[in-house]
């Protein structure tokens, strides 16, 4: 299909994180956000090629 399909699917995905990071205390909530999108960056970094995938750090 569209970009646009990919846009609301990515929006969707989002806003479920969003829920789930806002089920957890306020004080890990901070942690989660910081955790999801460094995970997220390495997953994109290993499944574009980007990656040798020599760490696991997390900034």
């Amino acid at each position: 299909r569209g970009d646009t399909d990919l846009v609301v699917m990515a929006s969707m995905l989002v806003e479920s994180l969003a829920d789930l990071i806002l089920l957890a205390p306020e004080s890990d909530r901070s942690y989660l956000i910081a955790h999801a999108l460094s995970a997220f960056g390495q997953i994109v970094l290993e499944k574009g090629g980007a990656s040798d995938g020599g760490s696991d750090a997390t900034h």
